[in-house]
């Protein structure tokens, strides 16, 4: 097959950047197009004058003009720069959906700024602050603009940014370059040199590189940013776990990320990437920018890929909306034409179409259904990437911190677990308030329908459960009117209800050290007596002293009926359970005291709510005491709680919270005695450190470093927080926390869950003022 010379290769290539750069102009509002065409003008020039120009920092831009640039900064602006006397910046581009069918009205920027590697770290810096001042302004003109700093010897290394919420720190490199090179405009500076090695050169990337520097490609004018593959197997799991993350927020654009990454992973080792098929396509000379559009040739891509018609056809439905479909009098009637020709090729009639364009008013059960498939499919994709994880046998080389806290997020939103509130994965932008609602009772749950069919829409055990979950998914909002089909309370108590659950509604985002760290307790609300209510016949009568609700009047009546705990943790998840009867009071202590921080005040984080009809306010006074005194107390030792008729200890051992009814105190004294006697016996080398204990967390394994003379010690608190102790006199720290994570990574593929949850790594040092904590980062695992 006949390809181009490199000359008319280039051209081409020049123009489809040009074309795109005009799509991309047309699909802005003015004042966005005109942010657009400034930004490679303000990093050409400086002046103190110009947007970003306060900061003094590298600028100018190889192979670029000057007075074009100059001109426009001064038609624009009404400025006159002077033009740059060194060249930093060796090119910038534009990357993602700018250019592309997935363009819409509301896109934003992704500008990558490639430097030269010989800038200082103060230099670097400065191009830094500059570009976030850049950004700054860019916000104020209606135009969202991240910009990435790229060093190019360090980027064809992999890349070494930290990971935060738009850098995918350790978790993407190669895949992040192969949508690069599919996707990016070139605004001003260098072509990348990888566009210019033939499909069809099986030579090493460096080896095809050197041949073209040879036979008369000047390096001076070509970017490298490296070859997208070989593509480690890691980066699979990495890049897919980063996606699902992304697709919280924006999950039709996640899931075809997904999906790509999902045939990717299928077809490894010998993996088609698609950006080869983009290179092809201009090696044979196709010059149309629609044939080269990264969606369709998403599309056309997965559409040979075997895949189910139900997976292909949901990847369709999320190009169909991600690319605008659902906006088709916003978005250029181009842009609209193409998307109606892709329906129609799809054998899409109008209903379809008709249905997915008004997707953002659906009812509640069509979003909730469409929730359930997207949460499906991506939960499908994760387990392909950790089936070629678990099949492959090189090291990993992601951050095990990184995907640590990255692994909370993901369990945070997605991990299903018993008596959690789940957060439903809408499509951006949906309004799901709802103006009217019916609430009803059944023998068995509380129920939530639709005012104009009575359909029901969602169910839970206890009123408060539902509730808490239309208030943390936005379906009841504050213009919500809601319709009572009860007897077991009043209209009032509903809305007061309701009102106090307001909370839920602002929405968590914890920082990354905080993900790093046990979850423990941010915010809980009890509810109290709210369908049964022993005080409604209580004759209370004066009496002498304070009242106990607990053992109210001589029969010593226990005034709580029942109780429900909503919770909110510091990782942002948020569940709700209910007790009853005479062990309520106990079982809920049970529940919140392990989650609450040692040092937190109860009245600061525990909120009560009071139904009774009588003696609310000594009744809530009560609980929020109780909770207080036995956090305080189990410090101390063992603690009884006395309810009616009934009496139970509390005492903590190995950092978990423990109980027991007291029938026989002699007896049950005396087996704490004789395991707080052979705790002590234990050798003091192997005598597990506070910390390790109190940071010790059901459901989690953790694992706590304490560096010695000669290595290290390590102890793990495994999932029951039982800890086992072992020293290791010269092992590198970094590759044991590389081959625990790659284990029980391996370990969830084995056994797949929808639970996210990694191991955590800690740091202990013993000093003056006991022993002290903190999570092992990046930085401690280097040293």
């Amino acid at each position: 097959m006949s390809y181009l010379s490199l000359d008319q290769l280039t051209l081409n290539i020049a123009a489809l950047h040009a074309e795109r750069r005009r799509l991309a102009r047309k699909a802005m509002t003015s004042q966005a197009a005109a942010v657009f065409d400034l930004v490679p003008a303000l990093l050409h020039c400086q002046s103190p004058a110009l947007p970003g120009g306060e900061v003094s920092a590298p600028h100018g831009i190889c192979g670029v003009e000057d007075e074009p640039l100059r001109k426009r900064l001064a038609k624009r602006l009404g400025i006159k720069a002077a033009a740059p006397q060194t060249r930093d910046i060796l090119a910038v581009y534009s990357m993602g959906s700018t250019g592309t069918l997935g363009q819409t009205p509301n896109s934003d920027l992704d500008i990558w700024v490639c430097h030269r590697p010989s800038l200082t770290l103060e230099e670097r810096q400065a191009l830094k602050a500059k570009c976030q001042c850049l950004s700054d302004w860019g916000k104020g003109q209606g135009m969202d603009i991240t910009f990435f700093l790229i060093d190019p010897d360090e980027f064809r290394q992999g890349n070494k940014q930290g990971m935060n919420v738009e850098s995918c720190g350790s978790f993407q490199h190669w895949l992040l370059l192969d949508e690069f090179y599919r996707s990016a405009i070139c605004l001003a500076g260098q072509l990348p040199v990888w566009i210019l090695i033939s499909p069809d050169d099986r030579r090493p990337y460096l080896q095809a590189k050197a041949h073209l520097f040879a036979n008369g490609v000047d390096p001076e004018h070509w970017i490298d940013l490296g070859a997208p593959d070989p593509i480690p197997a890691d980066e699979f799991l990495g890049s897919m776990l980063w996606l699902l993350y992304k697709g919280i927020e924006n999950p039709y654009k996640a899931l075809l990320k997904l999906t790509l990454m999902s045939v990717y992973a299928r077809q490894y080792p010998k993996v088609q990437l698609l950006s080869n098929e983009t290179r092809r396509a201009l090696h044979q000379g196709e010059t149309d920018v629609m044939a080269l559009d990264p969606y369709l040739q998403l599309e056309r891509y997965l559409a040979h890929q075997g895949l189910a018609p139900a997976d292909l056809d949901m990847a369709r439905c999320c190009l169909y909306l991600k690319c605008g479909g659902d906006e088709l009098n916003q978005v250029p009637s181009h842009h609209a034409q193409v998307l109606g020709e892709l329906a129609a090729s799809w054998g899409w009639d109008n209903d379809k179409r008709q249905l997915l364009q008004s997707h953002r008013s659906w009812p509640l059960a069509e979003l909730k259904q469409w929730h359930e498939r997207l949460r499906e499919q991506m939960l499908a994709g994760i387990h392909e990437a950790r089936e070629l994880f678990r099949r492959t046998s090189s090291s990993s080389r992601l951050c095990p911190i990184e995907l640590t806290v990255l692994s909370r997020k993901l369990d945070a939103a997605f991990a299903e677990k018993p008596h959690k509130l789940q957060q439903l994965c809408l499509p951006p932008k949906v309004e799901v308030g709802q103006e009217a609602l019916i609430v009803r009772a059944t023998d068995q749950h509380w129920q939530l329908a639709c005012p104009d069919s009575g359909r029901t829409l969602y169910q839970w055990t206890e009123l408060p459960g539902l509730l808490a979950w239309c208030l943390l998914n936005g379906f009841i909002t504050s213009r919500t009117e809601l319709k009572l089909e009860s007897d077991k309370l009043s209209l009032d108590t509903l809305d007061s209800l309701c009102d106090s659950l307001t909370w839920l509604t602002r929405k968590p985002d914890p920082a990354d050290q905080i993900l790093a760290q046990p979850a423990q307790l941010e915010r809980a609300q009890i509810i109290v007596n709210l369908e049964q209510d022993a005080t409604d016949e209580l004759k209370v009568r004066r009496q002498k002293g304070a009242i106990n609700p607990l053992m109210f009047g001589k029969e010593r009546q226990v005034l709580v009926s029942e109780l429900t705990l909503v919770i909110r943790n510091t990782w942002g998840e948020s569940s709700v359970q209910s007790f009853s009867g005479e062990r309520a009071l106990a079982e809920l202590l049970l529940v919140l005291l392990p989650l609450m921080p040692k040092d937190a005040v109860a009245a600061n984080r525990v909120h009560i709510h009071c139904f009774a009809s009588q003696l609310g306010k000594s009744i809530a006074d009560t609980v929020l005491e109780l909770i207080s005194t036995a956090q305080q107390r189990l410090t101390q030792g063992p603690w009884c709680l006395s309810v009616g008729q009934s009496k139970w200890v509390f005492w903590r051992h190995a950092g978990t919270l423990h109980w027991q009814e007291m029938t026989d105190p002699v007896a049950f004294y005396a087996q704490l005695s004789a395991a707080k006697l052979a705790q002590q016996g234990n050798d003091s080398e192997n005598r597990v450190p506070a910390p390790v204990y109190g940071h010790a967390l059901s459901g989690l394994v953790q694992f706590f470093f304490v560096s010695k003379d000669q290595g290290y010690s390590l102890y793990v608190s495994n999932e029951q927080n039982q800890v086992s102790f072992y020293h290791y006199p010269a092992m590198d720290k970094a590759n044991l926390v590389n081959l625990i994570s790659r284990f029980y990574t391996q370990k969830e593929s084995l056994c797949p869950s929808t639970t996210f949850n990694l191991p955590q790594y800690y740091e202990l040092f013993e000093g003056t003022e006991g022993w002290q904590m903190q999570p092992l980062t990046t930085t401690t695992l280097a040293e």
